[in-house]
């Protein structure tokens, strides 16, 4: 069965459950009556339970997307590090609080022993669905600047909504088709310089040895500044040159030719196709969250948010070894370990590498990694409550 048929089973076998256990099919008008205005104060609570959700959202959301670029800069070496750390934060935390209510039965059973013994499956597809997300969008916040990074992730919202609509049957009004619409051309706008090189150099300056001299080189922007540079100028012995360059430091050379580790504008829309292909399983995970929330169980949404993460970091294990693969400069397998270590490292404070294009700058890295956690745990806790009362 494909993921879309489960889904939609689920949905339906979701909704027979809530028609099975409603009310009585006559039912005095006294009793009635009675229950109306309860039910009126219940949807009240939880639109005003809707509302300080949304603000909290644009707050949270908003500072979480700036130190999700910020921690990128002294961590650009260790993506795999910030994505499993991620991940491995968010599930003690959340577990903090499951393994407790769910012993001890606090805050009124909040977690019941029926949720606690529930079946986990559907939470390890939700697992899975958001690790695709969140590697895909981790690596985009190291190669991609801060206005996409906000950007491309609003392609959600048209997805969502065809999915939405295929998935569960939801309906919607013009002026919402015509939103999505707008967020379409706005990203195709965005995407045309990338896609067409409309501004991108005829001539890059690279350095011949790219563990000494890449910085020096990739700062030079025209051919004068570029061929500028020799050994001698510089203070340095640069004997291994070859064809009879044996005194110059960079080239001035085309973009095709350049063996560099920075990323082309090819590579940067490849990254943008990826960024916004990740909102397919970001959308199909909020919908079967959705889904899961407002089924025939009431399931707290810290404890799914804990069990889906959890599943999130066991499938991100196997995951970081094509990610490494794809990254800038390239991370073999044999080389993940140490890379993840040394990310740990620069976590603390501490820089491991001090040569090539990118050396290490992690002086930063405490500050806005763990500014970064805070928000994202917050985000995701206000993500579940929305679809909750939404």
């Amino acid at each position: 069965m494909s993921l879309l048929a489960q889904m939609a089973e689920t949905f339906e076998l979701d909704e027979e459950i809530k028609r099975e256990d409603g009310p009585p099919s006559s039912p005095s008008a006294e009793t009635g009556d009675l229950k109306r205005p309860a039910k009126n104060s219940a949807t009240d609570k939880n639109e005003l339970r809707l509302v300080v959700t949304f603000f909290l959202m644009v707050f949270v959301g908003t500072a979480r997307a700036v130190f999700q670029k910020l921690q990128t800069i002294p961590m650009y070496n260790y993506a795999n590090t910030l994505n499993l750390q991620a991940n491995l934060v968010y599930v003690a935390a959340s577990f903090v609080y499951i393994i407790p209510v769910t012993k001890l039965k606090l805050f009124g059973e909040a977690i019941p022993q029926q949720v606690a013994t529930m079946n986990k499956k559907q939470f390890a597809t939700m697992g899975m669905l958001d690790c695709i997300t969140c590697t895909l969008l981790t690596f985009a916040a190291v190669y991609l600047p801060g206005s996409l990074l906000i950007l491309l992730p609003q392609a959600a919202i048209p997805i969502s909504m065809i999915l939405s609509k295929h998935i569960k049957g939801e309906s919607y009004e013009r002026y919402q088709y015509f939103g999505a619409a707008v967020v379409v051309v706005g990203i195709l706008v965005v995407l045309e310089p990338l896609v067409t090189h409309r501004h991108e150099n005829d001539m890059v300056c690279e350095a011949f040895d790219q563990e000494k001299y890449c910085m020096l080189c990739n700062e030079e922007t025209t051919e004068d500044g570029c061929l500028s540079h020799i050994s001698g100028s510089s203070g340095h012995s640069y004997a291994d040159l070859i064809d009879g360059q044996q005194d110059q430091v960079c080239r001035w050379i085309s973009p095709d030719s350049a063996e560099s580790s920075g990323l082309s504008a090819s590579t940067k829309t490849l990254i943008c196709f990826a960024t916004v292909l990740a909102c397919f399983p970001m959308s199909l995970s909020s919908i079967y969250k959705e889904m899961s929330l407002g089924g025939a169980q009431n399931i707290d949404p810290i404890f799914l948010n804990g069990w889906v993460g959890l599943f999130q970091l066991l499938f991100s294990v196997p995951m970081s070894v094509p990610a490494g693969m794809a990254s800038s400069p390239t991370i073999w397998p044999d080389e993940l370990p140490s890379n993840i270590i040394d990310g740990v490292l620069c976590y603390f404070g501490l820089n491991s590498i001090d040569s090539g294009c990118h050396p290490d700058h992690c002086e930063g890295s405490p500050l806005f990694v763990n500014l970064f956690l805070v928000f994202n745990i917050l985000f995701n806790i206000l993500l579940i409550f929305m679809l909750k009362y939404g």
